[in-house]
């Protein structure tokens, strides 16, 4: 069984949500780029995924106005946080599943 979990990244100052088995939880270290990482990971509970659920759809839609409503502009870094919501709101909607 997988659990929604914030997991940071120290050496790469990221932070993620991921669902995660109690032994991928478990992992002090993790490699990302061919690069040993150290990892934290942090669990949530019903009430921070729906908070954050609801973050992620707020902050997709303004990045999706932003998009539409300003065309002169250079996107890219728009671009990359709607795919960054996006994952997230399918791992927050997936976690969800398992408190109904």
């Amino acid at each position: 069984m997988k659990y929604p979990v914030r997991v940071t990244y120290h050496a790469i100052n990221g932070t993620h949500l991921k669902l995660l088995t109690v032994e991928e939880a478990n992992q002090k270290f993790v490699v990302i780029n061919n690069e040993l990482v150290e990892q934290d990971v942090r669990p949530m509970n019903e009430r921070e995924v729906r908070q954050r659920l609801k973050y992620s759809e707020e902050c997709l839609k303004d990045e999706e106005d932003f998009i539409n409503n300003v065309p002169s502009t250079d996107h890219t870094k728009n671009h990359k946080r709607v795919k960054e919501y996006l994952e997230d709101i399918s791992v927050l909607t997936e976690a969800l599943k398992l408190y109904v």
